[in-house]
């Protein structure tokens, strides 16, 4: 599922995100990181859902050797998923019920935890933002997509498709690929947010989808990534909901019978039986 949140407008930085290996001795009242900021270059950032665009939701990164707290985040509203890249923490915050103190906002604050700007929204952000080519795109739960510059926040293009919830993106090639509640699958240009395909499932679609060798995997469904073509439709009987994990030549997926299934790539037949994920 693309949605996940803090149930309190509060970032707890006990991780900094598979990011950073900091030493046990650090002081606390100083800054996080003086001389030695991680290397751009060499760092396996998380710059999207589930960190690539097969969904394998695997970093390189070293994580935390303590639980310490170095740093907490105020935000007036919910903090949903988290994406870091280049030093850079970005997310966003959709509103808590009706409380006029509460705010839509897309964030960016660097690894001290101070704001380096925010974009305030009407609707909420839920989905993980996703940084490629020095651009932020997320989308909204009323159908539509923002391109920021992230460095700056600065708003690129726009584009509505739809009022529906958007999922969190994937790219590749310059292809962005989103899905919507209305049972749509987009693939938009990032340049300037035009329309490039798209293709109605007639389900109710919640999760990312996957993209690996040009092929955009969702649902039951492989479509070419360039022209939107349906490849295959998986006929196991069951509705595919969450978003896919591809490796190996094999698609993972859960149904909506709560039994997660292994799928061959090029041609969406299964493989093996399914297995419960239910306890």
């Amino acid at each position: 599922m693309h949605r996940g949140y803090i149930s309190i407008g509060v970032i707890l930085i006990t991780v900094i995100f598979l990011i950073s290996n900091i030493s046990s001795g650090i002081n606390l009242k100083e800054t996080i990181y003086t001389n030695d900021v991680p290397d751009v270059e060499d760092k396996d950032w998380w710059p999207m859902f589930q960190h690539d665009p097969a969904n394998n939701g695997f970093s390189t990164s070293i994580g935390p050797t303590t639980n310490k707290t170095l740093w907490i985040f105020h935000s007036p509203g919910k903090i949903n998923a988290i994406s870091v890249f280049n030093n850079k923490i970005y997310f966003g915050t959709n509103k808590i019920g009706s409380s006029p103190l509460s705010e839509s906002y897309i964030y960016c604050i660097d690894f001290n935890g101070q704001e380096i700007w925010r974009l305030r929204g009407i609707n909420n952000f839920y989905s993980t933002p996703l940084i490629y080519d020095d651009k932020l795109f997320i989308g909204n739960d009323n159908g539509k997509i923002f391109c920021l510059n992230a460095d700056t926040g600065e708003l690129i293009w726009n584009k509505s498709i739809g009022n529906e919830d958007l999922s969190s993106f994937t790219v590749s090639n310059g292809k962005l690929v989103i899905t919507s509640t209305n049972g749509y699958v987009y693939c938009i240009n990032s340049e300037d947010g035009k329309l490039i395909w798209s293709y109605g499932t007639g389900m109710e679609l919640v999760a990312s989808p996957a993209i690996v060798d040009n092929r955009v995997y969702i649902g039951n469904y492989c479509f070419d990534l360039n022209d939107g073509t349906r490849l295959w439709r998986s006929e196991v009987g069951f509705p595919f909901l969450s978003s896919p994990t591809v490796y190996d030549g094999k698609v993972f997926v859960g149904a909506i019978n709560e039994l997660m299934y292994c799928v061959n790539s090029s041609d969406g037949r299964e493989v093996g039986d399914p297995v419960s994920y239910t306890h």
